[in-house]
């Protein structure tokens, strides 16, 4: 009995420790800095500092998608941006601190990306588990980017997705558009009903092959008359929602029909279901 309540007594010891240095690990995510500027196509332009977890991924030096900063050395984004990664590691690198996706400023963090892991279960036919994490050659440097770069809080595992998300990113302002968003653009949608998201994307094909919409590991966001919504370009990006002054990583901008189309939301990887092995991962490398 007493060997028994020694190590019941050091088990709780423990657990309040990993609490109290999850915390402090964790103090400096999902800070950012409010903007007060006006809408534009959809959204609206971010504030310079409102999202410091966005990174544009670039290939060869063309963005091609986004991403959130996990930590100085982790990223998030969405596995169909790398379906050529085995043989072209080479050319992916990530941009910190960036408003405008072609000039560059002293804000700017380049870092070569050394390592992709995407879902062992996403399939290039399908849409399941788009999710991947990139570790990044050289650590961000958080302390030294005046608030222009820092990391975006995880989620707590398994939680239900409702209310608005904010979505970020600097692709197309509209289905039509040649080109994405010079600068960074952002927009609130709000998350819609498994049910709902379920209907939109009903087809016969439904009957034979199954749902396109995973609702334990999608979630859909958009107007049902559209007009807002994510974007080619945007893929990978995140998809966040603020609680306590913080930002907290909900979803990754996965696919969709169109942009913006009525009765067609955007469809995001819901970022809760993937929480432990977003820790294994980072953890194990």
């Amino acid at each position: 009995m007493i060997v028994f309540m020694i190590v019941k007594c050091f088990s709780q010891v423990l657990t309040v420790l990993i609490i109290i240095a999850y915390a402090v690990a964790d103090e400096r995510c999902g800070q950012f800095e409010p903007s007060i500027n006006s809408r534009i196509v959809g959204g609206r332009e971010a504030g310079w500092r409102e999202f410091p977890w966005q990174v544009s991924i670039s290939k060869y030096g063309h963005h091609f998608c986004g991403g959130s900063i996990l930590n100085e050395n982790w990223i998030a984004t969405a596995a169909h941006c790398f379906y050529e990664a085995r043989t072209e590691m080479h050319a992916f690198e990530a941009i910190g601190g960036m408003h405008y996706l072609h000039i560059e400023n002293h804000y700017w963090q380049r870092r070569k990306v050394v390592q992709i892991v995407k879902h062992p279960d996403f399939g290039y036919t399908g849409h399941r588990n788009d999710i991947a994490l990139l570790k990044v050659q050289h650590p961000f440097n958080f302390t030294g980017s005046g608030g222009y770069i820092g990391s975006i809080c995880l989620p707590r595992k398994g939680e239900n997705v409702v209310g608005n998300v904010t979505v970020s990113g600097w692709g197309k302002t509209a289905e039509s558009a040649f080109s994405g968003a010079l600068s960074l653009q952002t927009v609130q949608v709000p998350v819609m009903s498994d049910l709902n998201c379920q209907y939109r994307y009903f087809s016969f094909w439904n009957l034979i092959l199954g749902s396109k919409v995973d609702s334990s590991s999608m979630f859909c966001a958009g107007l049902v008359e559209g007009g807002k919504d994510s974007c080619q370009g945007d893929s990978g990006g995140p998809a966040v929602q603020f609680e306590n002054q913080r930002a907290v990583l909900k979803g990754i901008i996965s696919w969709g029909t169109g942009c913006a189309r009525p009765r067609k939301p955007g469809v995001y990887t819901e970022v809760p279901y993937f929480v432990a092995w977003i820790d294994d991962v980072i953890n194990s490398n």
